[in-house]
């Protein structure tokens, strides 16, 4: 367990912390403002994230421990391996079957939360009142970079090996801690002009 090199740990600890927790930064575009008790939400908004990263860290712990390290690294999707894997007394059989389709759902809704967050971020930028003017043709260059910007497998995991930690650390923390300190700056000269 303690032979594995200091960087190749940081990296698989920024590749987990990027999938489990660094895309919620989307969510909070249209979380704060859509929910009556701030607290409340606050409290369930953390819950769900530490709730989501003990999901992914079982799912780990039972990739490795059942399919091996070496098999649960080169396997696409490990967890639908383990699915697959499961056979109870020849009763509880197709597990796989339930896990693709709760990947479908949750894509889905992950999919309608990010197309909606962009409609906001774009009618905030251009300062109209009604989202929904984008509705069309956001979906069309939605459609047309869900073909271009994954043209294969072997070119997703390239592009997941060397892009998409720096582009999550940006998107996820440099980008949202950019905004808080700009507004803290807007904050207070607005209160030394008032005051």
């Amino acid at each position: 367990m303690f032979e594995i090199h200091p960087k190749a740990f940081i990296r698989a600890v920024l590749t987990f912390l990027s999938i489990s927790s660094l895309t919620y930064t989307i969510l909070l575009m249209i979380f704060p403002s859509h929910t009556p008790d701030t607290k409340k939400a606050t409290q369930s908004f953390y819950i769900g994230n530490v709730a989501g990263g003990l999901v992914m860290v079982t799912l780990i712990l039972l990739g490795i421990l059942v399919l091996g390290p070496y098999y649960s690294q080169i396997t696409m999707f490990p967890s639908y391996e383990l699915g697959r894997r499961i056979d109870v007394g020849n009763f509880l059989q197709g597990i796989e079957v339930v896990i693709a389709i709760l990947w479908f759902i949750t894509l889905f809704f992950k999919l309608c939360i990010y197309f909606y967050a962009t409609l906001l971020g774009f009618a905030n930028v251009f300062h109209i009142k009604d989202y929904k003017l984008f509705s069309f043709p956001v979906a069309l260059i939605m459609i047309t970079l869900s073909l271009i910007v994954y043209p294969s497998v072997s070119y997703q995991k390239d592009w997941d090996t060397k892009t998409w930690i720096p582009y999550s650390l940006l998107v996820g923390i440099l980008y949202p801690l950019f905004l808080l300190i700009a507004g803290f700056i807007q904050n207070k000269k607005r209160r030394s002009s008032n005051g």
